[in-house]
């Protein structure tokens, strides 16, 4: 007898019907129907009184499927009892080295939140790096078990999964000249001043001073100032130094002062031209089942 049987059988039971329950259970009905037929042979009685289907072709449960129904939920629930309980026992024994590139503050708190709210008996340790590119340094020197860093990733010894994705947008003060302008192209920023964040930070800097020429101008030579971290970043272009590029994921909320506006091309489509990905990433030789547990909570992008 195997628990995935126990699991179609009291599915069928509940919902007294073997299409509707194989719908619920992911499964095909024959396939659930065959199942059900294993079961019944192995314990040598019908569970199911078939020839009583209704017009709406629901099933009845025997006097046996009745009594066998009650003894099938405890062995689910001391099944899936028994797997918590090991998890727990096991999981107090498990660290989780974590690493965090400095400038993804609102995504590493949700990861976190995400680990600890289906894990909360991990022992998580956090493990703060200035770059992502350090993060991936990290990952294959076996510094840290699981990294959050920018995409591309520069070693194939390490596997990776997107948590978020974006295009870039334009960072501005809310007293700018075009923070309330519902159209801006590269182009019309030629003449602007530039907060732009250090190079080992930044993932997409060369493919942002190829747009900016094919737009018709050298952006680089108008960068007033080299940042490393979001919260600087966002002071200077908030006290109108200059304005700044970033991922259209950025969360401005707690900056009252600036804005984060769309890039669009000259036609008015959405300038897509350079993706901005974060992702989580491990060393593929390290694979342990909890790492491999923790990076199945992420939906990819």
């Amino acid at each position: 007898m195997e628990f995935k049987q126990l699991k179609y059988f009291v599915g069928v039971a509940e919902a007294l019907h073997f299409s509707n329950a194989a719908k619920k259970l992911y499964v095909s009905q024959s396939a659930l129907s065959q199942q059900i037929l294993l079961l019944e042979n192995e314990i040598g009685t019908a569970l199911f009184e078939r020839e009583k289907r209704t017009k709406q072709h629901k099933v009845a449960l025997t006097e046996a499927g009745t009594v066998f129904l009650m003894d099938a939920k405890k062995m689910l629930q001391l099944h899936e009892k028994s797997i918590e309980t090991a998890r727990r026992v096991g999981l107090r024994q498990e660290t989780i080295r974590f690493g965090i590139f400095k400038t993804a503050l609102k995504q590493r708190l949700e990861l976190i939140t995400l680990f600890t709210k289906n894990f909360p008996d991990i022992d998580l340790k956090i493990v703060e790096l200035s770059t992502y590119g350090e993060v991936q340094k990290a990952l294959i020197e076996g510094q840290i078990d699981i990294g959050f860093t920018f995409l591309p990733i520069q070693n194939h010894d390490l596997t990776a999964k997107i948590y978020q994705k974006g295009t870039l947008s334009l960072i501005l003060p809310q007293t700018h000249l075009f923070a309330k302008k519902p159209f801006l192209t590269l182009k019309d920023l030629q003449n602007e001043k530039w907060i732009e964040i250090d190079k080992s930070t930044n993932p997409v800097l060369e493919r942002i001073e190829w747009a900016c020429q094919e737009a018709g101008f050298n952006r680089a030579a108008s960068i007033v100032q080299v940042v490393t971290g979001l919260e600087l970043m966002y002071s200077l272009v908030s006290l109108g130094i200059g304005i700044a590029l970033g991922p259209s994921f950025l969360d401005l909320k707690k900056e009252p002062n600036l804005v984060l506006k769309p890039l669009f091309n000259a036609d008015g489509s959405p300038f897509n031209a350079i993706e901005v990905s974060l992702a989580l990433a491990y060393k593929t030789e390290h694979a342990r089942p909890l790492i491999l547990a923790l990076m199945g909570l992420i939906k990819e992008a």
